[in-house]
């Protein structure tokens, strides 16, 4: 999606899901500053639905709930910075249903200068484990870690790197109190300053994390988000993706395993299009990130980049692309502004609940809006 939102101008993109829900976790929101952040919920049943947003703040402080019913066939835009107790805060949501929802998250946002919007689809429980395979330090970018404690348990939580090839970086450890939530800045610890950076976040006890990354790319300012996976899988789909004009599109790859993986990219192109596969060996224990636009069949841009990245910015559906690799267990989770997942039929059911993949036929709408 593309906008212009109180003068903020950028864009946006999430997967879809493949089925809706009755509980949807969304770890990320801000509402201080100038940041504005919406709940989005999808009633796409013959049913009206009783809906109900629970509130995860950071330690002593708390929202009361939001109620509201979604009529049959609608959809609705909920403005947090507009509830009570919920201005000026760090903000993850809990949204519950008792007929199937789908439900997901928007923030427009000031940050630091950059203006900007990220969206990110929700996950349906939480896990004790996971991956987020974008990150980057460097230069003029801040990637964050938003980790969600819905349960009624203290949570302890560590955060380990994966790196590029010859790098390393020490764990981070939190206590996340029951009910809570907290945004870790990786720029600041210790070992991730200016380096492309994979994170797995491990809990005692069941969290939500995602990962922000806010950003001046060759000039171009925004963000980007998107929800984690729950464990790796041996093929991942990229639907989105597109390396003309001005865009530039990044794959990247997170090897949390502990031997090394033979990853091959193959892609989608228009109808009489093609391009060869690209293969690489990721080491174990590290992350790469693949730019797309300068290889061969993909045209290169006038500014090529010289920081890896991801897509700058985003357009629907030129190319797409399939990962795979040879060892399993230890094959990279592959991310970009929007997750990719795994094969159908492949890990889904033992990544939580979490969907595979959207369709792009049979479109149906949902009247409602902002």
């Amino acid at each position: 999606m593309y906008f212009n939102y109180n003068g903020k101008e950028g864009g946006h993109d999430s997967i879809g899901v493949t089925e809706p829900a009755n509980t949807w976790y969304l770890a990320e929101g801000y509402t201080g500053g100038d940041f504005d952040t919406w709940v989005l919920v999808q009633n796409p049943g013959s049913e009206d639905a009783r809906v109900t947003l629970s509130f995860q703040l950071p330690p002593g402080k708390s929202a009361p709930d939001k109620e509201i019913v979604l009529p049959a066939g609608t959809r609705q835009s909920i403005h947090l910075d507009e509830l009570e107790g919920l201005s000026d805060t760090d903000v993850s949501t809990k949204v519950t249903s008792d007929k199937p929802v789908v439900a997901e998250r928007a923030v427009y946002f000031n940050y630091n200068g950059k203006e900007g919007g990220h969206d990110s689809i929700g996950v349906t429980e939480p896990a004790n484990t996971w991956y987020l395979a974008e990150g980057y330090t460097g230069g003029d970018f801040d990637t964050w870690v938003l980790v969600q404690n819905p349960g009624s348990e203290d949570a302890r939580v560590t955060l380990s790197f994966q790196l590029p090839p010859g790098k390393s970086a020490p764990d981070k450890e939190i206590v996340l109190p029951a009910g809570t939530r907290q945004s870790i800045h990786l720029d600041e610890l210790e070992g991730l300053s200016d380096t492309d950076v994979s994170t797995k976040v491990t809990s005692d006890k069941p969290v939500v994390a995602e990962r922000a990354v806010y950003f001046n790319y060759n000039g171009k300012e925004g963000g980007h988000d998107s929800i984690g996976v729950t464990e790796p899988a041996n093929t991942w789909y990229l639907a989105e993706g597109y390396t003309g004009g001005d865009f530039d599109t990044w794959v990247l790859v997170q090897n949390p395993g502990s031997e090394d993986a033979r990853v091959t990219l193959s892609f989608q192109l228009p109808p009489g299009k093609s391009a060869p596969d690209k293969e690489i060996v990721l080491p174990a224990g590290t992350r790469q990130s693949i730019h797309r636009t300068s290889w061969k069949a993909f045209p290169t841009p006038t500014s090529p980049p010289r920081s890896p990245r991801t897509s700058r910015w985003w357009r629907s559906a030129r190319c797409t692309s399939t990962t795979t690799a040879r060892k399993e267990g230890t094959t990279p989770s592959a991310s970009r502004n929007d997750s990719g997942w795994p094969a159908p039929g492949g890990n889904a059911d033992s990544a939580r609940g979490l969907p595979t993949h959207a369709r792009r036929n049979g479109l149906r709408f949902q009247p409602g809006g902002i």
